[in-house]
């Protein structure tokens, strides 16, 4: 019984270290991943992103580069039961309105939606609960000054961000 109870323990750790991911996809269509646990904090200065891990290394991308990027939370349970958290946002470059699109069937729920700006300095913030996530449209954009923003959309497992612009 011992052996069967170290057993459990050792898989649930190894899943854990590896349960959690941070995504950047960059405009050139390449992407980085880097595990969550080892990742200290993401801030921004200027036009940059910059990712600080544990070790005490960073990484740096101006964000014109940045397509999107997101953190998707990877256990076995979830995994199974978790669908694509992707999305499309356009227009983008937008003027007064955005709509969110996710072609999934799978991806219904309860939503957090925001529209942030470069020093996280949230703009619009909405929770929603959908049967499906089809089209999903956010108006009254005008007040905003043009920009760069990122619109940010999270349920309680999946976060999912997209560089924007305004006009």
């Amino acid at each position: 019984m011992k052996q069967y109870l170290f057993f459990l323990a050792c898989l649930f750790c190894a899943f854990s270290l590896k349960s959690q991911n941070v995504y950047i996809y960059k405009t050139d269509g390449s992407s980085e991943q880097y595990a969550l646990n080892s990742v200290q904090r993401i801030t921004y200065s200027g036009n940059n992103m910059i990712l600080r891990m544990n070790n005490g290394a960073t990484h740096t991308w101006d964000i014109n580069t940045i397509d999107k990027y997101s953190y998707k939370e990877l256990s076995p349970i979830i995994e199974l039961n978790t669908p694509n958290f992707n999305f499309e946002v356009f227009p983008n470059s937008f003027e007064n309105y955005l709509i969110l699109k996710s072609n999934n069937s799978e991806v219904k729920g309860k939503f957090d939606i925001e529209i942030v700006d470069v020093s996280g300095k949230v703009f619009y913030s909405n929770e929603i609960g959908v049967e499906k996530m089809s089209d999903y449209k956010i108006e009254g954009l005008d007040d905003l000054v043009a920009g760069i923003y990122f619109c940010r959309i999270t349920n309680s497992q999946s976060l999912f961000v997209k560089k924007i612009i305004k006009n």
